[in-house]
């Protein structure tokens, strides 16, 4: 079974090592799987206790970094034995430079050695029911279009293809699909 466990400093001692595996096992991974919080966790992945207060303390609009939005971060839990198998945020608004365009209000990552097991199905599932909590509506999520993966998880999960959108930056050139669901 999963769970969404929302992030706090005082869980570096439960999920801390987890958490460092996961970064270890995204390094040198496929460009489909690429994500601002892919970089972020491998770039932190030798103080992971910093990036856990630094997604503890991105809920805070006043210790937000220039250029980003408030939201939600957790740890994506196996219950039956308590293992990290990846990460996801939900974006509490769109209202930064593109996010509108590509970001969307959901992410999800999951690591390496777990994937292909339904975990990010369930994520992207738990994930709007905790956008509904909070009343965004309609919810934006967007993916690679060679993330095939992820495509079908969207799908699945009731989004609605809307349009595709040319992405490029320092690290990823491809064309987002950008997914609306309204409930």
């Amino acid at each position: 079974m999963i769970k969404l466990v929302m992030f706090q400093t005082e869980l570096f001692e439960i999920y801390g090592n987890e958490l460092k595996k996961g970064a270890e096992s995204l390094k040198n991974d496929d460009v489909a799987f690429y994500s601002a919080m892919t970089e972020e966790l491998i770039s932190l992945s030798n103080d992971i206790k910093k990036y856990i207060q630094l997604k503890t303390d991105a809920r805070d609009p006043n210790k937000l970094m220039k250029g980003y939005v408030a939201a939600n971060y957790y740890f994506i839990v196996n219950s039956e034995n308590n293992s990290v198998v990846g990460l996801c945020n939900i974006r509490l608004s769109l209202d930064a430079p593109n996010l509108k365009n590509y970001g969307g209000h959901i992410g999800y990552l999951i690591f390496k050695q777990y994937r292909g097991h339904g975990y990010a199905s369930t994520a992207c599932l738990l994930s709007i029911e905790e956008c509904k909590k909070l009343n965004i509506n309609p919810i934006m999520i967007s993916c690679f279009e060679n993330n095939l993966a992820s495509k079908k998880i969207i799908e699945k999960n009731g989004f609605i293809f809307s349009h595709t959108y040319p992405y490029k930056d320092e690290y990823v050139s491809g064309n987002m699909l950008i997914y609306y669901l309204n409930y």
